[in-house]
């Protein structure tokens, strides 16, 4: 092959299936790209199924499927007991049953001619020829009427289908060795048999066949030769590992049937079909199938039985291998014998290699030790020491022998000595009558006698020294602790022993004894003091409120002090919201109505907080080492424990809402929503720095207590320096003069306002990097799911998120990561499904079955799950309304409604006009779309008066009104109609569903759709030329063929399309000859490029070709989304680019791009840089930037409105406010303002359509705002400026609402099944 290879002309593809070679490892030629293929077209599901328990490749091969729908009838076993005796022949037992075998094929397929359709395969040429006769036999004493022939596989193939003879064949030889005559009798002795194929296994690879038998296949596993004393295998190769492939092969030679006939071998590979059975209630299902199977069960049996026969060769040859050294040398075994060589060759090489390379280290080690002196290690370590260093020395670590062998050897030396001198220590301590030493102290005993030992002492009498040494040193240490111990006036928790043994440790370190013994006891009990202010803090903070309360949002407060409006003081107010102009918003009732005023909060007398009484405790428990702080640097000076405890207590609480509610309006005023969470976390760290700053929180100081001083001869307490202290020379006074350095720590420091900017910022700087980083995470699984065709709920993308970031913390690289959580998400989907058997056993005729086998490739189930599939079988075909009545039946049936296993991933539901909801007739509220039952929708798109969804499969369906009227070819519909033209599709777009003055005189929109191979598809009203086609009408979806300056379809793809009204934009992967002519050039070599073509106001200037972004060339961009008269490209970073006209034919009120008040000054910079003068008049690509705008996660955009959802789940809008379609109070809306309604919700989808919007966040909860158009909707009627939540019912309670799709008079809510 190699010599028909020629570079640049030629390549080389090998088809190989690892599953039909022994293991694991195969070496392909250097230099080849792996490509998984993972779809089955020859085989019925079934097989493919069955096939699965003895194919390789881990959880992987769950994602094996079928191209067709072709389930095909069960695979059928016939498992038999050999018949004992002399005059017992196990192949005419074979012969009988192979019999039973083709009489169930024949009553199965009742009438089919069975010629050349069926081939009953063998493990060997002598199993053949011994079978042959005694079924040619068996099969002419059952069909007397039929006459059956034996071909080889080489004969079959030979056969062109010209009847049942081979012109080309002057001669043919059949299996019984009879010469066949060419002549006209022997053409109709030919064409009135019917060939039967037998042959071996080896013979059948790469052939297949309509229906398989295979006969004698199966050993016991791990046996090393035939325990029948017949060849069942193929010379010299291994049995388990032979027998496993052979079964996998001769399974997938078969088209539609497969059936098994075998002697019962316990401890085989096919025991584990005496122990199953086939439920023939039940439909099949492949998902089901995959399910039941136990996809490790095969890996274990190849992995363990290669594995016993290298440590049995190592046994034989008196090697001792390690765990580690066994898996290394299996690998090796089984890489070389895929290669080619013989199993038992490779042992024997691999493990005569181990043999030299563990000589050479023992040898290496045995010098080194007689080099270093020590020479007592070689009879005692160097068995120990030289596998392991034989094992490295194998993998290549090992650079230099000599000194390798030398480090090891002097490291094992030191532990040796050390060990000696330990030993020696514990010796000397029992004689002399001493309990056995603390680790510590025993530690830096040890390296006393090791320095003595070093000068020359016996080890034996420096551990008698320093042993006597030491207990007089002990007894001077606990003289010296007592005295201490009892200065103090509080001794409670004090432990004498641990004194002692803390202040030995200090003084075997080398410190004096009497700082030793101080030290000891003034950490003793600075311990004490902290675990007093502990408890007293706990206690403080759990016990009933006390202090009076503070004002926050949701508590409750009475009015004061009210000049304007004296009849509310003294009311009961509820407090709303913290206004940016730093006042409180509160409900109050007054005349038996409820109404809302501003407060000042100096007019508010705070009754009750928000929440219940246990958040707030949470809240202050996890502030609690600041609060011990504090009350340190109270108790440090001299305050009692409980005074110092309640008054940080206190202290704190009130700072904490004087923080808290700065930090809100600070948020607000830079359009940035805390939630609960985050708003405590920066409390506790703005109050924080408030303290540590006023130098009024001391730190626990480390050494010498704790910051408490040390014990002064008089008992008291003696300051001494430690670190976070930050004290002088007073810092032990009491009475007045501490109280005064309170007053002036308080005083002093940075001021509320910094504190509170300095940390919003830090946090606001914090959240934009994250967001940017989980925009990215989720942008590149959103195209992986894309090009897939994956479903990802947003749990799923919140789970697969989590999975990306931990492999990015390891290194991996972001497309590794994502293939990874992908490919597993995928794995865990498939194993979800419920379970299913697909063998048929009834055809055994065993009595050695005992229910425990060797190898079992399906899962155990419970006997109730028959009752309880059948159920969500019948469920299935009930409409979602019925499931509540179903569940009042029974606790089964209950438990089956509820059971969301079943159920599909996603389900819509539409409301709109008769035209327009898919369903042939008006929905005003929310209705079940049937589609979404039978078809699995991943992407929906409400155009004007239309929707179109694309499915799991690849094809695009549409209904409601045609994207051009009048037309023969492109008909309204009023029910889902697949569009046959596009296949494969990933995407499909149109121009938006928006008002416009012309919009009633258009007679259609256009449409275009993207393919998974980068395909570009278009059709429909093609006014400007935008759609790339000729025509001003295209009828039908047409395929874009391309080739200009910057675009050649043929190669480069589309990786992104958007429509406006008269404009199309793409984003194209740049490759090839143009990335190398742009480095060439100077340019700069791209990966992607934007571009645009038609215009984006047919009022200023003629349609512009297809052109080119500079801006936006080699940014990495996530989607495209077009506004009737803008467009926006939404970037992998979440970073927003807007361009096209500012404000739209109409002359929209506000700023259609984000970019501010117009001004026109990019006109003369597109003049200079010589656009054409169509294109000059519009602002080119430009980040979208303002304050409080972070990463985007989603961009939505109608005629004159854009709608932003941020990654942290904020919304921001701008454009047009007629109609109030902008869910905010502000008019001339130039740049993004956050919809403040939405800011205790976090938003996950949604949608806009006229001055219509709506957004359903992560809870679930669908909210509207905008015009009067939801005329037969759920909001109908609905006209407000503010956000409005909508409810609706009939949908399972698994399911929660994900995505919302609006058009005109019409829209869809889109439900995600919950994890």
């Amino acid at each position: 092959v190699e010599g028909y290879v020629s570079a640049g002309q030629t390549q080389r593809m090998l088809l190989s299936d690892v599953s039909q070679s022994w293991g694991r490892k195969v070496a392909y030629p250097a230099g080849m790209r792996e490509v998984l293929l993972s779809e089955v077209v020859r085989c019925s599901k079934r097989i493919v199924a069955g096939a699965m328990a003895f194919q390789l490749g881990g959880e992987e091969k769950l994602l094996t499927k079928c191209h067709h729908e072709a389930t095909g009838p069960p695979l059928k076993s016939f498992l038999f007991d050999v018949p004992t005796g002399q005059e017992a022949s196990p192949f005419a037992a074979y012969a009988q049953h192979a019999l039973r075998a083709l009489q169930h094929v024949n009553s199965t397929f009742s009438g089919l001619d069975l010629h050349n359709r069926v081939a009953l395969v063998v493990p060997d040429l002598e199993f053949r020829e011994s079978f042959r006769p005694e079924l040619q036999k068996a099969l002419a004493a059952a069909f007397p009427q039929r006459r059956f022939r034996f071909v080889d596989a080489v004969r079959a193939s030979a056969d062109l289908g010209r009847g049942r003879s081979c012109a080309e064949a002057d001669t043919k030889m059949d299996l019984e060795g009879q010469e066949q005559g060419s002549g006209e009798e022997g053409d109709r002795e030919e064409e009135a048999s019917e060939w039967l194929v037998l042959d071996s296994i080896h013979q059948m690879d790469g052939l297949e066949r309509l229906i398989v038998v295979g006969v004698g296949l199966d050993s016991i596993i791990d046996s090393q030769d035939a325990a029948t004393g017949r060849c069942n295998k193929p010379e010299d190769e291994s049995t388990t590992l032979a027998t496993r492939s052979m079964l996998y092969r001769a399974m997938t030679r078969a088209h539609l049937m497969f059936l098994v006939v075998n002697e019962f071998m316990r401890g085989g590979w096919l025991e584990f079909l005496g122990s199953v059975r086939l439920r023939e209630d039940e439909a099949f299902d492949s998902k089901a199938a995959l399910q039941r199977s136990e996809v490790q069960a095969v890996e274990g049996v190849v992995k363990a039985r290669l594995s016993a026969l290298v440590g049995d060769a190592a046994e034989e040859l008196g090697l001792s291998l390690s765990e580690a050294a066994a898996t290394v040398l299996t690998g090796e075994v089984a890489a070389r014998h895929e290669r080619g060589q013989d199993e038992g060759k490779a042992i024997e090489a691999v493990l005569r290699q181990w043999q030299y390379e563990a000589q050479v280290a023992t040898e290496a080690l045995e010098k080194a030790m007689v080099k270093l002196g020590l020479r007592e290690l070689v009879g005692t370590t160097l068995a120990a020491l030289s596998g392991p260093f034989a094992l490295a020395l194998h993998r290549g670590e090992v650079v230099e022998l000599v000194a390798a062998a030398s480090d090891i050897v002097k490291k094992q030396g030191a532990k040796q000595h050390d060990m000696k001198i330990a030993d020696a220590l514990e010796v000397a301590t029992r004689n002399a009558n001493r309990e056995k030493m603390d680790g510590k102290v025993a530690k830096a005993l040890q390296s006393r006698v090791s320095m003595a030992v070093d000068k020359g002492e016996t080890i034996e009498s420096a551990a008698r020294s320093v042993i006597e040494e030491w207990a007089t040193v002990e007894e001077d240490i606990r003289r010296r602790v007592q005295r201490y111990v009892e200065m103090l006036t509080n001794q409670d928790g004090f432990d004498l022993s641990k004194l002692e043994q803390d202040a030995a440790i200090s003084a075997c370190e080398g410190e004096n004894v009497e700082d030793a013994a101080r030290r000891a006891v003034s950490k003793c009990h600075a311990k004490c003091t902290e675990t007093q202010v502990d408890t007293a803090l706990r206690s403080a903070i759990l016990a009933p409120r006390s202090g009076g309360p503070v004002c926050q949002a949701g508590g409750r407060a009475r009015l004061r002090d009210l000049a304007g409006k004296p009849e509310l003081n003294g009311a009961e107010a509820e407090l709303v919201d913290f206004l940016v102009r730093g006042r409180w918003s509160a409900e109050v009732e007054f005349k038996s109505k409820k109404i809302r005023i501003t407060v000042k909060p100096v007019n508010l007398e705070a009754l009750s907080e928000p929440g219940s009484e246990p958040e707030a405790q949470a809240a202050l428990l996890e502030a609690l080492p600041a609060l011990q702080a504090q009350a340190l640097a109270k108790v440090k000076r001299s305050r009692p424990v409980a005074e110092a405890v309640a008054e940080v207590v206190k202290s704190w609480r009130v700072e904490a809402a004087q923080v808290a509610s700065a930090l809100q309006v600070l948020a607000l005023q830079r359009e940035f929503h805390l939630d609960m969470q985050a708003l405590q976390r920066l409390t506790r760290s703005a109050v924080d720095r408030l303290w540590r700053g006023s130098g009024s929180a001391a730190g626990s100081g480390a050494d010498g207590g704790g910051g408490l001083g040390t014990v002064t001869e008089d008992g008291g307490l003696m300051p001494m320096p430690a670190e976070g202290l930050g004290e002088g020379e007073n810092g032990g006074e009491e009475g007045a003069g501490g109280e005064q350095q309170d007053a002036q720590e308080q005083q002093a420091g940075p001021s509320l306002e910094e504190v509170i900017d300095e940390v919003l910022n830090d946090w606001m700087q914090g959240e934009s990097a994250i967001q940017r980083d989980i925009a990215q995470i989720r942008a590149a699984l959103e195209a992986a799911a894309k090009s897939q065709r994956v479903l990802l709920t947003d749990g799923a993308m919140e789970s697969l998120q989590q999975r990306v970031e931990v492999a990015l913390r390891r290194k991996d690289s972001l497309e590794v990561a994502v293939d990874a959580a992908i490919k597993e998400w995928h794995r865990q989907v498939v194993r979800k499904q419920v379970q299913q058997t697909v063998w048929d056993p009834s055809g055994n005729e065993t009595r050695q079955i005992t229910g425990v086998v060797r190898f079992m490739p399906f899962k155990h189930s419970g006997p109730e799950l028959f009752d309880y599939v059948m159920l969500m079988n019948v469920f299935t075909m009930l409409p979602f309304q019925s499931l509540g009545v179903l569940a009042r039946v029974c606790k089964r049936w209950r438990g089956v409604a509820n059971d969301p296993s079943w159920k599909p991933d996603l389900v819509a539901y539409a409301w709109g006009d008769a035209d327009l909801t898919g369903m042939s007739e008006a929905c005003p509220k929310p209705t079940l779309l049937e589609l979404s039952i039978t078809r699995k929708i991943i992407n929906i798109h409400c155009a004007d008066a239309a929707t179109f969804v694309v499915t799991e499969a690849g094809e695009a369906w549409f209904w409601g009104k045609s994207w051009l009227q009048d037309f023969e070819e492109a008909p309204d519909c009023r029910e889902p109609t697949r569009l046959d033209e596009l296949r494969d599709v990933v995407a499909v777009t149109t121009s938006p569903a928006g008002y416009f003055h012309e919009r009633s005189r258009l007679p259609g929109y256009p449409c275009a759709a993207l393919t998974r191979s980068g395909s570009l598809y278009t059709w429909g009203l093609n006014l400007t030329g935008g759609l790339l086609h000729d025509t001003r009408a295209v009828e039908r979806p047409r395929k874009v063929d391309k080739t200009c300056d910057v675009w050649r379809s043929s190669a480069e793809r589309v990786l992104h399309v958007g429509l406006g009204l008269d404009y199309m934009v793409l984003c194209l992967e740049r490759t090839g000859q143009r990335l190398q002519a742009a480095a060439e050039g100077g340019v700069g070599v791209t990966s992607s490029a934007v571009l645009t073509c038609g215009t984006f106001s047919r009022h200023q200037g003629p349609p512009h070709e297809l052109h080119e972004w500079e801006e936006l060339r080699g940014v990495h961009v996530k989607t495209l989304v077009a506004g009737s008269f803008h467009c926006c490209a939404l970037t992998t970073r979440g970073e927003l680019y807007t361009w096209g006209h500012e404000a739209g034919t109409d002359g929209a009120n506000g700023n259609l791009l984000g970019h501010g008040e117009r001004t026109g000054e990019w006109t003369r910079g597109n003049i200079e840089r010589g656009l054409p003068a169509n294109l000059a008049w519009f602002p080119p690509p430009r980040l979208v930037e303002c304050e409080g705008f972070g990463p985007v996660a989603e961009v939505k955009c109608s005629s004159y409105t854009t709608a932003a959802i941020l990654v942290d789940g904020r919304v921001f809008s701008w454009g047009d406010c007629d109609g109030n379609a902008l869910g905010h109070e502000h008019q001339a809306c130039d740049r993004p303002r956050w919809l403040r309604s939405l800011r205790w919700h976090r938003v996950a989808h949604g949608a806009v359509a006229y001055t219509n919007a709506a957004v359903a966040t992560q809870e679930g909860r669908v909210f509207v705002w905008g015009g009067n158009y939801w005329d037969g909707g759920i909001a109908q009627g609905r006209n407000s400026q503010s956000t409005t939540e909508v409810h609706w019912q009939g949908v399972p309670s698994c399911y929660k609402c994900s995505a919302v799709a609006l058009g005109h008079r019409h829209g869809l809510l889109v439900f995600h099944k919950q994890p």
